[in-house]
């Protein structure tokens, strides 16, 4: 049972040892610790028979570890316990293109675009499964039309703009060059009076073996797209996979934090930071369905929040329920953060909160 916005849905039961197993899993991947990533979903495989997302899993890190019949074997666990899972359609389409087996990347990215057609890694699955099939054209028109639909996600233009050069597609190309991008609240140009922070040039990170790095060399390596950078930092820092998940998504690295927060939310729906950074990040890059996913994962059970992620939530109701529902969680916004992308977000949030209802 779960219960979200007031209203109460009855699921499947999973047993706290598959859960438990899961989140393990899916930490250690994240961490690119795949042996013990491979182990623990194993675990939550045995423990959850009618779920496909632990076999999943697994079938993604042996193939990342180069084992494809073992890795389908696992898919084909998946297969046994819901075969119209959108999620092991894109992992077999993912594996069988990094094993050069192009056919059934097609196949399966395919499969994958009919399941969740709204899914922005599944459509730049299928185009490159499309781009190694000698089928360019279809790949940039694929690319073209959903740039086209508003503003687009980085990954999504890049994809775009390096298909249509290799294809000489001159009209793509300026249209990834001009496509407008979807740009995170906190940018200079929406907050022109609190600027996002960076990180000291002067302090490289590979010196730091005997220190404990700071927090702005982590948001360095995060808005550096170094992402095993940034796990490695934030796990030296001391934050969880929900905590860089949020973090990631507070300095526009959308992708990023959709990617752990998913990893973390699906393993523990109680950790209210991956959930407030799946919210963010859908709500950044205009994905209503994404947000609507989002909502519908709200725990039950929320855990204690952090007080960045305290500031987070209430932005985001501001913007999204409005200011009475974001006055109401009652934060602390008087006192300055240490944390340098804490403070902006808290001068950010008391600007909005103090602005007077429109007549």
């Amino acid at each position: 049972m779960r219960a979200a916005g007031g209203e109460v849905k009855l699921g499947r039961f999973i047993s706290p040892v598959a859960y438990q197993a899961y989140a393990r899993g899916a930490v250690a991947e994240a961490e690119g610790r795949l042996g013990e990533a491979e182990v623990e979903y194993e675990r939550a495989a045995d423990s959850d028979l009618d779920g496909p997302e632990p076999a999943v899993a697994l079938g993604r890190v042996l193939c990342q570890e180069k084992r494809v019949e073992e890795a389908r074997a696992a898919f084909d666990r998946a297969d046994a316990a819901d075969s119209d899972s959108s999620l092991l359609a894109r992992e077999r389409a993912r594996c069988a293109l990094a094993n050069g087996e192009v056919p059934e990347a097609l196949e399966q990215s395919a499969l994958a675009m009919r399941l969740d057609p709204a899914d922005d890694e599944t459509l730049v699955l299928r185009a490159d499964a499309l781009a190694r099939a000698n089928q360019p054209r279809e790949a940039v028109l694929l690319l073209v039309a959903r740039v086209l639909e508003g503003p687009s996600p980085e990954a999504l233009r890049l994809r775009l703009l390096s298909v249509a050069e290799a294809s000489n597609d001159v009209a793509a190309a300026r249209i990834a060059r001009a496509a407008a991008p979807r740009v995170p609240v906190h940018t200079p140009a929406q907050n022109a009076d609190t600027p996002v922070p960076t990180a000291r040039k002067d302090v490289p990170v590979a010196d730091a073996k005997d220190r404990k790095p700071t927090l702005a060399e982590l948001d360095e390596a995060i808005t550096s797209d170094d992402r095993r950078a940034a796990k490695h930092l934030a796990l030296r820092v001391g934050l969880s996979t929900s905590d860089l998940a949020l973090r990631a998504a507070l300095l526009g690295r959308t992708a990023l934090a959709k990617e752990l927060a998913k990893l973390v939310a699906d393993a523990d729906p109680s950790d209210t930071s991956a959930w407030i950074a799946l919210a963010l990040a859908a709500d950044l890059t205009g994905d209503a369905a994404a947000f609507e996913d989002a909502v519908r994962r709200a725990p039950a059970h929320p855990t204690r929040l952090t007080s960045l992620a305290e500031l987070a939530l209430v932005e985001l109701l501001a913007r999204r329920a409005g200011l009475d529902a974001a006055r109401a969680l009652g934060a602390n916004l008087d006192a300055p953060r240490a944390d340098a992308v804490e403070d902006v977000l808290r001068k950010r949030v008391q600007s909005r909160l103090a602005a007077k209802p429109r007549r």
